[in-house]
């Protein structure tokens, strides 16, 4: 059994350039070698702790280390290896952080004295050496050869000497799907490598000479990285004619390459940000599986909030409750308060699957800002505080027209005058505990003429009042589309002032206020037309709509946005 070990030191780990070339090689050594063990660690992903040089690995406790992390397993790994892949990007000319920690951590493996080889003095091995084959695959954004140079050699020192070197300029264009058939050559190539590697042992010199073609030439190569970048307030080098119209035709397909690679880094970042910025005060009572799926990354994290805690997951949830589907860019603009949340919903730019209800607290649970978490609109500190606010719109604020349309046909007095007196109350206690609204300054105008209509004519009052009213009533609630819908007052109580002054908030009030202005016409409608003689009858339509459009407004608020937030318009 041949045992192959692949350190990965790019911060992108699978989604990097270097990786394609990886798993293009270990395609090579499969197809020609079965007998084979491969293991590829991401070193990223992995718990490993800097080297401090404390040397207790060689004087305290010879061969272990003082930390107890993910380095261990790797040691052993390393120990077992028949065939040891070193795979890093090319950064400032040498490997990256995360590879050179790992070879830091190395040094358990040889003892502290110094011994002298054909190359001079070196650490002998701690255990019984194992003929190691070691190889290096890297890749970098220049379009020359020569700025490997010094990671090979220092490679060639860490290694005793590398068996073979796998490098590849011009590593960018390897994910530009545009450009996929002009770095398929390579790729092969590749291929053939590590087939050849496994079989023979080496790579052949031609094999090598494929290695080094240019994906495509020099120049256009560094037009093409040089527009890409797009740094604010700096310009790129100008572009000669001749490679003009081909860097038209693929900078488009290069930018969003790099965009959408600036995105996953931002997106790790921000999602990962989240979970610390959770605010446990704002989450009482709450239980939900939140899931987050970014469409165009292939990448999904979830949250499992309850018992005021919040654990951070990356990948799929068996059963989430809310299930956010959004490209990328949207939730960084999002995130950066370039766009609003309710308006991008509202436009479509990402949906919301399942229980709705978290997305009203989004801005409330992640965040650790307590003023801004806390930034609600005002609640009732009045003595009625347990009224719950719908309650104020369905029956409070209501008392005076009940009386009114009881009575109205019987006793103008207190048809009048009680409902005139009940709606100062409520302003008077409005605009101590809570905030006034354009329904109970209505309600006073309307029963203050009433009262003096009544007093000059009671027997047209008698007659036409409830009329009247069904028109009053509407009118009252027509007029408030000019400013704020009447049921918005009533709805916003508990949510923070991002949700109640977005426009998908106005919206559901604005449909319900024109609702209740239709149910005031259609009670107007009945009582006109409905005889007199079969007052049950109108009785149960004025009344028997109110009911129904009661129940309405308690289920059109969460169905109506539910429906536009999953996608279903």
């Amino acid at each position: 059994m041949i045992k192959i070990l692949v350190l990965n030191g790019s911060p992108r780990g699978k989604n990097g350039n270097t990786q394609i070339l990886v798993d293009s090689f270990l395609r090579g050594i499969s197809s020609g070698e079965k007998n084979i063990e491969i293991k590829s660690l991401f070193l990223e992903k992995l718990n490993i702790n800097d080297c401090r040089g404390c040397f207790n690995c060689w004087s305290k406790t010879p061969g272990k280390c003082i930390f107890e992390d993910d380095m261990s397993n790797i040691l052993k790994d390393y120990i077992e290896a028949d065939i040891i892949i070193y795979a890093t990007p090319l950064y400032y000319y040498g490997m990256t952080s995360i590879l050179k920690k790992i070879i830091d951590r190395l040094l358990p493996l040889n003892k502290p004295y110094m011994v002298k080889k054909e190359n001079g003095y070196t650490h002998p091995p701690r255990y019984k050496e194992k003929n190691h084959k070691h190889i290096l695959i890297s890749t970098c954004g220049f379009p020359e050869r020569h700025h490997f140079d010094n990671m090979i050699e220092h490679f060639n020192i860490i290694a005793g000497k590398l068996d073979e070197a796998i490098v590849c300029t011009e590593g960018e264009l390897l994910r530009i799907n545009e450009l996929k058939d002009i770095c398929k050559d390579y790729i092969d190539s590749v291929e053939k490598c590590g087939f050849e590697f496994i079989s023979q042992g080496y790579i052949s010199k031609s094999t090598h000479d494929e290695l080094k073609k240019d994906f495509v030439d020099v120049k256009t190569f560094v037009d093409m990285a040089n527009m890409s970048w797009n740094a604010p307030g700096e310009e790129a080098p100008s572009i000669d004619d001749v490679h003009e119209k081909y860097i038209k035709e693929n900078i488009n397909s290069y930018e969003k390459n790099v965009k959408q690679k600036n995105n996953e880094n931002k997106m790790s970042h921000y999602i990962k940000g989240m979970a610390s910025t959770f605010n446990p005060n704002a989450s009482k009572d709450i239980k939900s599986i939140l899931q987050i799926q970014f469409t165009d990354l292939g990448e999904c994290y979830y949250f499992k909030i309850e018992n005021r805690k919040c654990d951070f997951h990356e990948g799929k949830s068996q059963n989430p409750s809310t299930i956010i589907k959004t490209p990328s860019q949207v939730w960084i603009d999002i995130a950066e308060g370039k766009l609003q949340g309710p308006k991008a919903l509202m436009d479509g730019l990402y949906t919301v699957q399942g229980d709705f209800s978290i997305m009203m607290k989004m801005s409330e649970i992640f965040s650790l800002d307590e003023e801004k978490s806390e930034d609600k609109n005002q609640i009732d500190k009045g003595f009625l505080s347990c009224i719950p606010p719908i309650a104020w719109l369905s029956i409070i604020s209501f008392v005076p027209w009940y009386i009114f349309w009881f009575t109205s046909d019987t006793s103008p007095d207190i048809s009048s005058y009680i409902p005139l007196m009940i709606s100062l109350l409520i302003f008077t206690y409005r605009k101590s505990y809570i905030e006034i609204t354009s329904f109970d300054i209505g309600n006073i105008l309307f029963f203050a003429a009433m009262s003096f209509w009544q007093l000059f004519d009671k027997l047209s009052y008698i007659e036409y009042a409830n009329t009247i009213g069904s028109i009053g009533i509407g009118a009252i609630w027509c007029s408030s589309l000019i400013s704020t819908p009447i049921t918005t007052y009533y709805s916003k109580h508990g949510y923070s002032k991002s949700i109640t002054e977005s426009d998908l908030f106005r919206k559901v009030n604005e449909i319900l206020t024109v609702f209740w202005v239709l149910v005031y016409l259609f009670q107007t409608t009945a009582r006109i037309v409905v005889p007199e003689d079969m007052a049950i009858l109108k009785n149960v339509l004025a009344y028997g709509i109110l009911i129904i459009a009661g129940l309405f407004t308690a289920k059109f608020p969460d169905k109506y946005v539910a429906k536009l937030a999953s996608g279903k318009n």
